[in-house]
């Protein structure tokens, strides 16, 4: 197959070595928007102006760039025909398409039906992901059995999710769905699609048998994924959707990205119950403030180290801050601001069990998002019983009454959260009944049973709709 290469940047150079492993493709030539690569040689082919794409023998044009939506749109305005263009990762998706990787349950007396499928992003110990592992636990508990498939996944968390009876198929294709996986697709009464990166999925498998999507994303992730996807933009393209979202926020992003209001109902989310593995924590050691998630700006721990640094009597506290580093800008930025506050430890990335044990030592969780469709570490610290201090644009933050079972304060403001986290240092050990409050928030919005019902509810009336052949 002769292709022409768009782009030759960083995707592409990236990219490459896995690109030249495929023996039945031929490089004839190389197209970019850069002025200044035309006529040079890179990797034995000349760069050509993108006007001059006409000219040259091929069967395929390969798109490897980010901005995949605008280079589309451009071939097409050239006068390139559709059916030539190939985005690089559909191209490597058809590569392995129909090759699913099983992970079965562990044994039992279990014969039901496969009724639903749960269709997911890489599987991690991130909200998304773990989003759906809860859904699967709470329809396994309902007596529904269940398949959860994803492109990837951590083979721990693997490890943990068949261990809990429900099947994990690692589907490498994904978000693509070909011709050969529309028959294994068809065995499932229901499939639920989760989270904004499955785009390709939802549009596709409404074709094949009734279907959820179920969306979590900040407003931020949206732009490139529709770049991604551009022929996904029209609201005719969403008539037939079952559109879902976590909270109001995530809600409201959907329908400011499609320009629609095709996102109608909201369907949160349940954690299980692990109170009674944290024991009770004694109030004559350090009172410790943490804030839990990987760390990157819309997280803003800037903000939580800034009103740390303003505290008094820190040798009475500990300022944790848990989630995944980077290399980055921001990061080295965390990292000094740290370093400068002795009462500051950098945790790292840890696992659930690791997180679950520190509980037990975190008076006060902190979430200082500059934006967060829900927050599953605000929901998680009101499961254990915790202060929590959230900010007003988290999705959590409209289940908090702020000084009745939590603290609300307004984004991007350190002295707000300063004067919230000196006000619970003086009145630690008056806050039973905050504590009190968002346990019993937990157990009324974000348990399981609740959780079950609410998603057990969604996919039956979806079955009852028409849905598009």
């Amino acid at each position: 197959m002769k292709v022409i290469v768009f782009g030759v940047g960083n995707y592409y150079r990236k990219q490459k070595e896995k690109l030249n492993s495929f023996s039945d493709i031929e490089i004839t030539a190389f197209a970019d928007n850069n002025i200044s690569l035309w006529d040079k040689e890179i990797d034995g082919k000349i760069v050509i102006s993108p006007d001059l794409i006409q000219t040259v023998e091929y069967d395929k044009i390969m798109i490897m760039n980010i901005y995949v939506g605008m280079i589309y749109e451009q071939l097409l305005t050239l006068g390139v025909d559709k059916d030539k263009i190939i985005i690089w990762e559909r191209f490597c998706a058809e590569s392995v398409q129909g090759k699913r990787a099983i992970f079965p349950r562990k044994p039992s007396t279990d014969h039901l039906k496969k009724s639903v499928l749960i269709i997911s992003a890489a599987l991690g110990y991130n909200g998304g992901t773990l989003a759906a592992v809860y859904a699967a636990l709470s329809l396994k508990q309902r007596g529904i059995s269940i398949v959860l498939a994803a492109p990837k996944g951590d083979e721990k968390l693997i490890e943990e999710i068949t261990d809990r009876k429900i099947d994990v198929v690692i589907w490498s294709s994904l978000p693509y769905i070909f011709d050969t996986d529309r028959i294994w697709i068809q065995q499932f009464e229901i499939v639920i699609v989760n989270t904004l990166q499955m785009m390709e999925c939802a549009f596709q498998i409404i074709k094949i048998c009734p279907m959820m999507w179920w969306v979590h994303e900040p407003l931020e992730m949206y732009a490139p994924l529709m770049m991604k996807y551009p022929t996904y933009k029209s609201k005719d393209q969403l008539e037939y959707l079952n559109i879902y979202a976590v909270s109001k926020i995530a809600q409201e992003n959907f329908n400011q990205s499609f320009n629609t209001h095709g996102c109608k109902k909201i369907l949160t989310l349940g954690i299980p119950d692990k109170v009674n593995i944290v024991k009770k924590r004694m109030h004559d050691a350090k009172i410790v403030f943490a804030i839990i998630g990987n760390v990157y700006s819309l997280k803003a721990q800037d903000i939580f180290l800034k009103a740390a640094s303003m505290l008094d009597c820190k040798e009475e506290l500990e300022f944790w801050i848990i989630g995944k580093m980077y290399h980055n800008e921001y990061c080295k930025n965390i990292r000094k601001m740290a370093f400068d506050i002795s009462s500051v430890k950098i945790l790292g990335e840890l696992d659930r069990e690791e997180i679950d044990n520190l509980f037990s030592d975190i008076d006060v969780l902190v979430c200082t998002s500059l934006e967060e469709t829900l927050s599953l570490t605000v929901v998680e610290a009101m499961m254990y019983g915790k202060i929590c201090i959230t900010t007003d644009t988290t999705g959590v933050a409209e289940y908090v009454r702020d000084g009745v079972n939590g603290f609300v304060i307004p984004c991007n403001n350190v002295n707000a959260l300063r004067e919230k986290m000196e006000w619970i240092i003086d009145n630690i050990n008056k806050l039973e009944s905050i504590k009190i409050n968002a346990r019993k928030t937990y157990e009324k919005y974000f348990n399981m049973d609740v959780f079950g019902e609410n998603l057990t509810n969604a996919l039956s009336d979806i079955k009852q709709e028409k849905y598009k052949v």
